[in-house]
């Protein structure tokens, strides 16, 4: 197969051989050889911005406190890891950034 119908024209790992079938059933690994030096491609990095803000009001001798927090402001979805094994699925996002998220809470001291 030709590196230019793969994601980014790269390969990243090829096996060598199927997996091998064992007596009793059992599988193991197909044993497989780097075709990208490891420690040579990275994920590009990520920023992410939170915020918080926090409250407090008292009331005789108990406190309330409000607590507000967003998560991942920008809503960025940057990867944060893909499919590293040969095939059609290879580069494929594995994982994302989690989408916007916002926190609210109150705690009571009393």
């Amino acid at each position: 197969m030709p590196a230019s119908v793969l994601p980014d024209g790269q390969r990243t790992r090829a096996v060598a051989s199927a997996a091998v079938l064992l007596a009793a059933g059992a599988q193991t690994p197909a044993i497989g050889f780097n075709l990208i030096p490891p420690n040579t491609k990275f994920e590009p990095r990520w920023n992410q911005l939170d915020l918080s803000a926090k409250r407090t009001f008292r009331f005789e001798r108990k406190d309330v406190q409000a607590q507000f927090a967003l998560f991942n402001v920008m809503n960025a979805n940057t990867v944060l890891q893909e499919v590293q094994s040969f095939g059609t699925s290879l580069g494929q996002p594995q994982n994302v950034l989690q989408g916007r998220l916002m926190r609210l809470a109150l705690l009571f001291n009393f």
